[in-house]
């Protein structure tokens, strides 16, 4: 969490959080690392003081500020090792077409022409 107003844009309007939740919440966040909302739930949950915040109120703050871009989903880091080469295969795949060194017409990494459940091709 980045800023430290209590009052967020909303579709609604401008949302108001309470300072009993918003503030612990916040607090929870400080060390600027990932943590899973139940890791916040289990940290808010240690500290006897805050403990009257429930996992509703929890994620409720959580994605009010993420609508605003404040907190942003992420994935575990083994997921992003995994994912890594196939991904990195892709970014020369669609940096060397922007640079003209692959035909837009050729295929992409992964690609085998038809869609999964269709059976169109894929131009």
């Amino acid at each position: 969490m980045c800023s430290t107003s209590a009052t967020t844009p909303s579709p609604a309007g401008e949302a108001t959080l309470t300072p009993a939740i918003y503030e612990p919440v916040l607090a929870a966040m400080a060390d600027h690392q990932v943590h899973s909302i139940g890791e916040l739930w289990q940290r808010l949950q240690a500290d006897d003081s805050k403990s009257s915040i429930s996992v509703a109120q929890l994620t409720e703050a959580i994605m009010l500020r993420a609508g605003t871009g404040d907190v942003v989903a992420v994935q575990d880091a083994a997921v992003v090792q995994k994912a890594k080469p196939q991904t990195d295969k892709l970014n020369r795949h669609v940096l060397g077409m922007l640079e003209g060194k692959t035909p837009t017409n050729q295929r992409g990494p992964g690609q085998s022409g038809r869609t999964k459940n269709s059976g169109h091709r894929i131009r």
